[in-house]
């Protein structure tokens, strides 16, 4: 009997589950030099993210373009970086998850260097494409890497550490892209990805253990089809929503529109494909749904509050954009401290219940950051986001851990790119959330204070956190039912 159809009566049978002690499992040496080199990976690849946002004035100035035509440096990477998530999986069967990765490192330090040397728009846009396919590979498959060598009672912690890495480059993206590019030229947040890239290529052919064969089984190609043009149209047409500000314009109606219509096309294509691209069929599980739904809605949520944090910062409280960023560091650094150590929870329910509690602390510093004082000390709302990021990462480390609980060894290279894929379309839902809400308030309190504008937009973000809340919630209930059944770790 096949994975699929073996599966799909709701648990995998026990043969084919992830191995609590996998053989390189309990070789910790292993596990921390492999650990080191995917954050390493991951990493540079969300900090690529978000570095080039305080360099477009440069890159206007210097390549002698507008201001709409230089955006394509930040939407060129996001969108390319979505269109190859979804084949991650099937290239992960077909050539190895190490030697993939290892490709992708290779390619993003050659497409960095060559983003360095880029003399016209159109030349580093392009350059920018081929870095973000290169990125958009390494998340999915240091997942897969991480949960196959970890096993599943140190996945969540291990995968954790990972997201950790990535939730921290994003944060400091904007930071210390503003450092170099005062102090270097924008050429150099390029160049700088180049002796690290060879490094963690080098680190990865001598450090990453060979993980065992999958059958990849053909190449979906109708599916791939829909998947790379669908989820890069949705994306754009959320970030179109993010800078305009609305989701009625046509520039967003008309991606918007396409992306979905291609993506049901694909969730039919798939329910009919005996081999698809991506396997819908897993979201029949309770527990990957439930904990995909969490990871979304946190996204949704922690997203619309970092566009609008830097924005109140600089509008409200009149920082530098430099300043700005340095006052959000402390956010990243609770993400990552909490991550760091939340996966040390090796009780899932426990694990489930504490996230839970760590989204409710999301949702009361966010409606904290909404009724603050324009007088409030910066010491203040430092440990306020300090508190967001640490709940925030709380929340994640469950999530991420009990996606891939109860899966089979084959099922890990669809659940990887499932997973990663729902929490980028999280960000890009969030994002463009944040800036809605903002634009209907601005416009709703024209005239008023710009903070009152922003109290608004702060508890439409505290909403969507309690909309995460409640899919926690949902998620704490769905292990207690399971665990009634076996035990947890079975």
């Amino acid at each position: 009997m096949s994975a699929v159809s073996a599966t799909s009566h709701g648990r995998p049978p026990a043969r084919a589950r992830i191995a609590q002690e996998p053989p390189d499992a309990g070789d910790a040496r292993i596990l921390r030099r492999t650990l080191a080199v995917l954050i390493l990976g991951t990493l540079m690849s969300s900090i690529d993210t978000t570095v080039t946002n305080v360099a477009l004035r440069s890159l206007e100035r210097d390549l002698h373009s507008s201001v709409g035509d230089t955006q394509w440096v930040i939407s060129g990477y996001l969108l390319a970086l979505a269109a190859v998530i979804p084949v991650s999986g099937w290239l992960a069967r077909r050539f190895g998850p190490r030697n993939v990765y290892t490709a992708a490192l290779a390619l993003f330090a050659l497409s960095s260097g060559l983003c360095a040397v880029a003399d016209s728009l159109g030349a580093l846009v392009l350059c920018r494409v081929l870095q973000g396919m290169a990125g958009g590979l390494l998340s999915p498959i240091a997942q897969l890497i991480a949960a196959e060598v970890a096993g599943s009672e140190r996945m969540g912690r291990t995968i954790g550490r990972i997201w950790m890495a990535s939730s921290l480059g994003a944060v400091i993206g904007p930071s210390l892209g503003g450092v170099i590019v005062q102090g270097m030229g924008w050429r150099w947040i390029f160049l700088i990805n180049v002796p690290i890239g060879l490094i963690a290529t080098v680190a990865a052919l001598r450090m990453l253990p060979e993980t065992p064969a999958r059958p990849p089984g053909r190449l979906d190609l109708t599916g791939l089809a829909r998947l790379s043009v669908g989820v890069p149209l949705l994306v754009f047409a959320l970030a179109q929503a993010e800078i305009g500000g609305s989701l009625t314009a046509i520039d967003v109606l008309a991606p918007l529109g396409g992306g979905v219509a291609l993506l049901l096309d694909f969730a039919r294509h798939a329910g009919r494909h005996r081999q698809p691209l991506l396997d819908l069929r897993l979201f029949r599980r309770r527990l990957f749904a439930a904990a995909a739904q969490c990871l979304f809605w946190i996204n949704v949520a922690w997203n619309a509050t970092l566009i609008l944090l830097p924005l109140y910062l600089q509008e409200v409280r009149h920082a530098s954009p430099a300043l700005a960023g340095l006052l959000l560091a402390p956010q990243g650094a609770g993400t990552a401290a909490s991550m760091w150590f939340s996966g040390g929870v090796k009780d899932r329910l426990r694990g489930a219940r504490l996230a839970a509690a760590g989204v409710l602390g999301v949702v009361g510093t966010t409606i904290l950051l909404a009724h603050l004082g324009p007088s409030c000390p910066y010491p203040v709302i430092c440990l306020i986001l300090f508190a967001s990021g640490a709940f925030s990462g709380q929340a994640w480390v469950a999530a991420t851990g009990a996606s891939y609980a109860e899966l089979s060894a084959e099922e890990l290279s669809h659940a990887s790119a499932l997973v990663t894929s729902m929490m980028r379309l999280g960000q890009a839902f969030g994002a463009a959330f944040g800036a809605i809400v903002l634009q209907a308030a601005l416009t709703a309190h024209r005239g008023a204070a710009p903070g009152t504008a922003y109290q608004a937009a702060f508890d439409w973000a505290a909403i969507a956190g309690v909309i995460a809340l409640m899919m926690y919630l949902a998620l704490a209930r769905t292990i207690a039912v399971r665990r009634g059944r076996k035990p947890v770790y079975a």
